[in-house]
């Protein structure tokens, strides 16, 4: 130890029992760094074992959705409800203004709506 400062408070540490003390404490902070460590790796393994868990729960919902929203079996349901499929040339798009919104408006009001 011939590098460390000769100052009086490190000879007086380094011959006393409070040498064993300093290091002792800094052991004792090693060791909570490690466990600290580790326990953010054991909740981070965690953490990914949930994404994945809700990416496949999300794949599966999507699935569903497909499923649920396909074509054939959305127009069997509209013709089982007595829907009609129209020919695209009959499918036209309003455009409407703000006074056309305040006349229904006052449409809806005379028919107490």
């Amino acid at each position: 130890m011939t590098h460390l400062p000769e100052s009086s408070a490190v000879i007086g540490i380094s011959r006393s029992r409070r040498w064993i003390a300093v290091v002792g404490i800094l052991l004792i902070g090693i060791v909570a760094i490690n466990v600290l460590t580790v326990s953010y790796g054991s909740m981070a393994s965690n953490v990914e074992t949930d994404i994945q868990k809700l990416e496949n729960r999300n794949a599966i919902l999507e699935s569903s959705k497909i499923t649920a929203l396909s074509m054939p079996r959305v127009r069997s349901a509209a013709v089982a409800s007595g829907m009609a499929v129209p020919d695209p040339t009959d499918i036209r798009y309003l455009n409407f203004s703000d006074g056309d919104i305040a006349a229904a408006a006052e449409r809806l009001a005379a028919d107490g709506g």
